[in-house]
């Protein structure tokens, strides 16, 4: 009986061991597979010494973007990264071969900036000039993928400072599904042309030093800015503006939120010099597309041309935003199918000062141009509670499913719209963000 129980257990331990080296070597086998055609796999997990069996072989965060190239992934471990100094990343991928940096599947990395030195890049690198630091940096790096990273407590600066930044000679990159958060500064800002910024969170992000000016959630705000696509996002309690789309060109804003930017979790607003706006649209650049947007509860401004020009705006809903829900000059956008709906200030969403002409924008077939008029009431909505808006995503990373400001079926608003090549249920599309399924 002995020398079968015994055996059993050198059984059990030979097989436990067999399936270690296994594990090993299958984690081997992905590290390497790129002599067969695919990418190299890079582990990073804090330190640049190679466990043997236990964990796949694992670098720092700096040593992996140092080694990976073309068409290679990065798994970022799970845990809270203290960077000393900025994460730069001054490479390129591929079209078609894109670096990858991901989460490592059901992992959650953290790249907490709280503990890094000063001394970033200087403005057109002079001496002395305002310092420009985040904790994560994309300069001169295309074809990058970028998913699943959370980014938080940015050097305080305001302006050049914060989450995250692509700069302008940066394109062509994939983020998608990132949680900026906490940082003195911008959240995430876009400088370069033709990126994605996908399923992304921006939120509570401060600049603490100019009393709240200089900290969007996300800006694409840079001439060389060119044709990026911001599509599922969320901003919101930022101190500046939600998204801030200044000097960009061709920027699209598709299906985001944005809501309570300008204020703190008591309901203050930031600062004195905290612009507290949704969406700011201008200035110089423009041939925007927004499309499918919210904006609620902001400080200020819901939909702000901000003197930017030539800009679509189609089945967007905004309401209850503390001056107005859209602010355009009348000459330089098209409108169509929007809903504006308890503003503070004003019924009308154009503002026009003494001496100026009368709007004379493409402005047809909204909530406020309706012909016969039609009047927005709390009962045309599913619900008017926010509840949720800012909690966890869908599992395929798309925005959450609430009845927050969706149409009855009952509502005057449905089938009410006009064409402007939407996807739409029924005879003809629903007024506002969403289409009634």
């Amino acid at each position: 009986m002995i020398d079968k129980i015994t055996n059993r257990i050198c059984i059990y331990n030979l097989y436990y061991i067999m399936m270690k080296k296994i594990y090993f070597l299958f984690f081997l086998f992905l590290s390497f597979s790129f002599l067969n055609g695919w990418g190299k796999v890079f582990y990073a997990g804090g330190n640049d010494r190679f466990p043997v069996f236990e964990e796949p072989p694992s670098v720092s965060l700096f040593r992996a973007i140092e080694m990976a190239g073309p068409g290679d992934t990065i798994f970022l471990r799970g845990g809270i990264y203290y960077p000393q100094k900025e994460i730069r990343i001054e490479k390129n991928g591929k079209a078609g071969q894109p670096i990858s940096m991901l989460a490592y599947p059901g992992e959650s990395p953290i790249l907490d900036g709280s503990r890094m030195e000063r001394g970033g890049l200087t403005w057109r690198n002079i001496p002395g000039s305002r310092e420009m630091q985040y904790v994560l940096r994309l300069r001169g790096a295309s074809y990058w993928y970028i998913r699943g990273i959370e980014i938080c407590n940015g050097e305080a600066g305001g302006e050049w400072t914060g989450g995250m930044v692509v700069d302008e000679h940066s394109s062509w990159n994939r983020l998608e599904l990132l949680n900026v958060h906490h940082n003195h500064g911008a959240g995430i800002v876009i400088h370069g042309p033709h990126n994605l910024l996908l399923n992304c969170d921006a939120h509570h992000n401060v600049d603490i030093v100019h009393q709240g000016e200089n900290a969007d959630g996300i800006a694409c705000a840079h001439p060389y800015a060119i044709d990026n696509v911001i599509r599922g996002c969320r901003s919101w309690q930022n101190s500046d503006d939600g998204f801030d789309i200044w000097m960009s060109v061709r920027t699209t804003l598709d299906s985001c939120w944005s809501f309570r930017n300008g204020y703190n979790d008591q309901g203050d607003p930031w600062g004195a010099r905290a612009d507290g706006n949704a969406y700011k649209l201008g200035r110089d650049g423009g041939g925007h597309m927004i499309r499918n947007c919210l904006a609620w509860s902001n400080l200020a401004i819901g939909f702000d041309y901000n003197w930017g020009k030539d800009m679509t705006v189609l089945n967007c809903t905004s309401w209850n935003n503390g001056v107005y829900n859209y602010r355009f000059d009348g000459k330089n956008e098209k409108l169509r199918n929007c809903i504006s709906f308890e503003e503070h200030l004003l019924v009308k969403r154009v503002e026009i000062k003494a001496g100026y002409k009368k709007p004379v924008g493409d402005e047809k077939h909204n909530s406020w141009t309706m012909d016969p008029p039609i009047e927005v009431k709390r009962s045309d909505f599913q619900s008017l509670d926010d509840t949720g808006t800012s909690g966890l995503r869908q599992k395929d990373g798309s925005l959450p499913d609430l009845p927050f400001l969706k149409l009855r079926p009952v509502s005057d608003l449905i089938d009410r719209g006009v064409d402007v090549g939407l996807p739409f249920n029924g005879k003809a599309p629903d007024m506002g963000a969403f289409e009634l399924e």
